[in-house]
């Protein structure tokens, strides 16, 4: 069993993991990689009718989209910058409820929340611990 003073440290790692797959294999590569293994061509057309149609965003914001929430998740994975990394995925993530919202899609909510809560832990210990990490020395 964990000491109590590791619980923040597996918060941390936890969170980051969190963070980095679900912005990598849920938001980066379904928008950058069309041919993808896990989407078939409907699903990939869908996707496009959706960004276009319901969103009401050119097609090419997608993969703008999908570049930052590449960006963030590389940058979480590196200890200096991770502050950095969560923070962008964090406001990410806060556009998208608020766009989920806006739009009436409220059943991807609970996705955006969850990361929004990871981000917010990753950027609590990085604070908390502030001598190790470079934004804060």
């Amino acid at each position: 069993m964990p000491s109590s003073s590791q619980i923040p440290r597996i918060l941390l790692y936890a969170s980051v993991v969190v963070i980095f797959l679900s912005m990598l294999f849920m938001g980066a590569l379904p928008k950058l990689w069309e041919d993808s293994p896990w989407a078939s061509e409907a699903v990939t057309a869908e996707m496009e009718r959706m960004w276009v149609e319901d969103f009401g965003l050119p097609l090419w914001f997608r993969t703008v989209i999908g570049v930052l929430e590449l960006v963030a998740a590389i940058l979480v994975l590196i200890p200096a910058v991770r502050y950095w990394g969560s923070l962008l995925a964090g406001f990410i993530m806060l556009a998208a409820a608020v766009y989920n919202i806006r739009i009436g899609m409220p059943e991807f909510l609970a996705v955006n929340l969850i990361i929004m809560g990871a981000t917010g832990v990753v950027q609590w210990y990085t604070q908390k611990h502030a001598e190790r990490f470079w934004p804060f020395r």
